[in-house]
C-alpha cells in the first residue's frame, strides 16, 4: 500500500519479472469492500503483486516500491491523504518479513529521506480486488491517469528530495 492504486499498480506493472499488478483493497473489516465503502471499513488501497522469483527477487521489488512512495509520509503518499492512503509494505511468510526488515533498515541507514521511515512492515491478510475500471487504469486511461500523476506532486518530490537516495537504493 502507498497511496493511491493507481500508481504503484502502474510502477509494479513496469518492473521486470512482475506478471500481474492487482489494484485493490485490504486490512479492513468489511469481506466485500467497494471503492464508496473501503475507507469507512478501515481497508487501504493496495497493489497485489505476483512476479516471477527467476526474473526478480522480493527484495527488488521492495527497492521499486521505495522508489515509488515517500517513504517518510506515513499519513498518506503525495496528494491522498488519510489512513486509506497510508503506506505499508506487506509480507507473506517469514523470509519476506526478514527481508522487509532490512531493506527498511538499510533505507533509514541511508539518511537521505526528509525524515523518518514511516512505513510499518505488516503480514499480508485478504486481499480484495477493486472494481474492474480501477485495474490497468494508467493504460486504460492515459490522459486521466496523466493529469492525476502530474497535479499528486510525486514527479516534484523524486526530482528535488529523493535524486540522491534513487542512486543509493538501486
Amino acid at each position: 500500500a502507498g497511496g493511491c492504486f493507481w500508481s504503484l499498480e502502474s510502477a509494479f506493472e513496469n518492473v521486470y519479472g512482475v506478471i500481474t499488478a492487482v489494484s485493490g483493497y485490504t486490512g479492513g473489516t468489511s469481506k466485500k469492500p467497494t471503492y464508496e465503502t473501503y475507507a469507512r471499513d478501515g481497508h487501504v488501497e493496495a497493489v497485489l503483486v505476483t512476479w516471477d522469483p527467476n526474473r526478480v527477487t522480493y527484495a527488488e521489488l521492495l527497492g521499486a516500491y521505495w522508489h515509488h512512495t515517500n517513504p517518510a509520509d506515513g499519513g498518506g503518499q503525495f496528494v491522498d491523504r488519510g489512513p486509506n492512503y497510508r503506506p505499508i509494505v506487506y509480507f507473506m511468510d517469514e523470509q519476506q518479513r526478514t527481508t522487509a526488515e532490512a531493506s527498511k533498515a538499510a533505507l533509514a541507514r541511508s539518511g537521505k529521506l526528509p525524515g523518518p521511515v514511516a512505513v510499518p512492515i505488516s503480514r499480508a491478510g485478504v486481499f480484495y480486488p477493486a472494481e474492474e475500471y480501477h485495474q490497468d487504469f494508467a493504460r486504460n486511461n492515459p490522459e486521466h491517469y496523466q493529469a492525476y500523476n502530474s497535479l499528486s506532486g510525486r514527479s516534484e518530490f523524486f526530482a528535488k528530495e529523493l535524486e540522491e537516495y534513487l542512486l543509493i537504493a538501486r
